[in-house]
């Protein structure tokens, strides 16, 4: 089996939809010799802001002499991006080998009377054999979505965290904070530690006291922390940041929002708790680790002149962040927005937000089959809206019309947002 073939076999499997539960996982890494019960991990759940607090996470452990694996999804540029250690790329070669093994073992799984294993299972499989064959010495790992019944949840983790909740995929977890908190809370575990992004939802983090209570886990509230801004700029920002005994001063995040030093806040609290549990993690660790973080995607600067930016936030509390940005750092720039979102997303709510904000507004409309249509969206802005359906000729237009903006010496900058599906699709073509 090559890299295609198993990307394909893989691939082949999203026929299956999504089915959570663990019963298939936990078959499959049974007849896989229960990689996952070999390595120690930290398991991150949550509706925004998994991605960034992993690689915080992963980032500090690395700098600490630690073999880190990563497991996080979805990726923009390439399927080998899920799984990565100590920030490089599981290799093709690598991928393709633990696959045809995964492989199989999963087709043998139907004979215990389950279902075949999905897409997701099957990535997750291949990151614990992977990070298992590789000796690595702790795993950060992402959840797909949910958290109860998530394929990742077969893990036992040093510390859990749980970051940002807000109302996303509610046909699966349900339409309230609290049914969502209670989904999310299911990786918290019997004894371990948890760490709870601050700012949450008063509901949320009833049903998170409630459960640390119950299974006996040290429950650590970011809410708890002293968090204090020194600068932010569309560079990053510097901030000193204090819970109980631990202070670490002049902290520089290059990830640029507010929300990022919320997200870097959550990771640092959940440091701390491993140091804790007798983790060697210096100040000066810390202090490194966060300021190479870098996380595709999210408010990311991808061209300079002019400025253009990639966010993939897909609901409203990304979009909220997303403006907060926009207001905080692009004040004085002409702003174009380049715009498209799945049609099981809230259009009209993200909209809303960013309704005002922008000079120009292109909309585009993806090819995957989720795609909300242009014409729809054009609708939902209920502002001067220009429709360019291919996405990649949406942006060639919108840096077209920058550059001559700023040829006439007017600040510009395009913003392209709605969708890491939409970012995919206009970095392959």
């Amino acid at each position: 089996m090559n890299y295609n073939e198993a990307i394909d076999y893989i691939k082949s499997t999203g026929k299956f939809g999504s089915r959570p539960g663990l019963e298939v996982i936990s078959c499959l890494l049974d007849k896989m010799g229960s990689p996952h019960k070999k390595i120690k991990c930290v398991h991150v759940a949550g509706t925004n802001g998994k991605g960034s607090t992993s690689s915080y996470v992963s980032n500090v452990l690395r700098e600490c002499g630690l073999k880190v694996g990563l497991f996080t999804s979805p990726p923009i540029f390439d399927e080998t991006e899920r799984i990565q250690i100590n920030g490089n790329y599981i290799a093709q070669g690598d991928l393709a080998a633990v696959t045809e093994f995964v492989k199989a073992q999963a087709d043998t799984v139907e004979a215990e009377g389950l279902h075949y294993p999905t897409e997701f299972e099957l990535f997750c499989a291949v990151a614990f054999e992977y990070f298992y064959r590789s000796g690595v010495d702790i795993a950060v790992l992402e959840t797909g979505m949910g958290g109860r019944l998530d394929a990742t949840n077969v893990c036992m983790p040093e510390v859990s965290i749980i970051t940002a909740i807000g109302l996303d995929h509610t046909q699966y977890l349900g339409d309230t904070h609290a049914k969502i908190a209670a989904e999310k809370a299911g990786i918290i575990k019997q004894g371990v530690p948890v760490v709870i992004y601050p700012e949450q939802e008063k509901e949320a983090l009833e049903v998170f006291e409630q459960v640390a209570e119950q299974r006996g886990s040290v429950l650590y509230n970011v809410q708890d922390c002293k968090i204090n801004v020194k600068n932010t700029s569309i560079e990053g920002s510097t901030f000193d940041f204090t819970y109980k005994n631990e202070c670490l001063t002049n902290v520089r995040t290059p990830l640029i929002g507010i929300h990022q030093v919320k997200n870097c806040a959550t990771a640092l609290t959940a440091l701390m708790a491993l140091r804790q549990r007798g983790y060697n993690i210096t100040d000066e660790c810390i202090i490194s680790g966060i300021a190479k973080t870098q996380w595709p995607g999210r408010f990311e600067i991808v061209y300079k002149k002019p400025l253009v930016i990639f966010d993939g936030g897909h609901n409203e509390q990304c979009m909220r962040a997303l403006v907060g940005c926009v207001d905080n750092y692009l004040g004085e720039y002409r702003k174009i927005l380049v715009f498209s979102m799945f049609k099981d997303k809230d259009c009209s709510s993200s909209i809303s937000l960013l309704k005002g904000r922008f000079d120009e507004r292109i909309v585009c409309q993806m090819v995957h089959q989720r795609r909300a249509e242009a014409g729809y969206i054009a609708e939902c802005f209920d502002e001067d809206v220009e429709i360019i359906i291919d996405p990649k000729k949406a942006l060639d237009e919108a840096i077209s019309r920058a550059k001559k903006y700023e040829a006439d010496g007017v600040k510009s900058a395009v913003v392209v947002c709605g969708s890491l599906n939409l970012l995919e699709e206009i970095l392959h073509k």
